[in-house]
């Protein structure tokens, strides 16, 4: 990347940085959602997942019974936070 290009890129990024800091606080959560998406949609499997048709079968009851269990194991707060389950498993 030329020198030229260089500037350009950090004159947009600075841009970037004023606009978010000039949005009200409520569009903060879509703009990092959306700019989040841009990144993911760079790696190949979330792009595939992203693109995939929606799963339109039917639920079974065991499904129903898990989303059930799951449910009221979030309502208990018997849940693993990202960063404990990232630990666990040597992330």
């Amino acid at each position: 990347m030329s020198t030229k290009q260089q500037e350009d890129v950090e004159t947009m990024r600075q841009e970037l940085r004023e606009i978010v800091e000039e949005l009200p606080v409520e569009d903060l959560l879509g703009v990092r959602s959306y700019l989040r998406y841009l990144m993911a949609t760079k790696d190949p499997l979330v792009k595939s997942l992203l693109e995939a048709p929606l799963d339109d079968e039917p639920l079974t009851p065991e499904d129903e019974a898990a989303i059930e269990e799951g449910l009221r194991a979030l309502e208990k707060g018997d849940v693993v936070s990202d960063e404990e389950m990232k630990r666990r498993l040597g992330l």
